[in-house]
């Protein structure tokens, strides 16, 4: 019973060393990636990345988007306040 103890936590042990590349080296290899892509995509084709808080998280998260999703993206948040009428502020008009 001793010796199967001492293997089993071995076991655990050996199966929480990470195997596979770390979140710094796929960041890196990500941002790689979109530089490659910048290199030769036209101007509404390039990615841009950058940290946003979700509602009500204080953690961050990289979004990579193209700049023709991000004016898309920015349309139709202009157009849903123009329908409802709702301040940027989130005040009454």
């Amino acid at each position: 019973m001793k010796y199967f103890f001492i293997v089993a936590t071995a076991l655990i042990l050996a199966g929480c060393e990470s195997t596979g590349p770390s979140k710094a080296e796929k960041d890196a290899e990500l941002d790689q990636a979109i530089s490659e892509h910048n290199e030769t995509a036209t101007a509404k084709e390039k990615i841009v990345c950058k940290y946003e808080r979700e509602t009500g998280s204080h953690f961050k998260t990289k979004v990579c988007r193209t700049v023709a999703q991000m004016e898309e993206d920015r349309e139709d948040a202009r157009k849903m306040l123009d329908r409802g009428g709702i301040a940027p502020g989130g005040g009454d008009n």
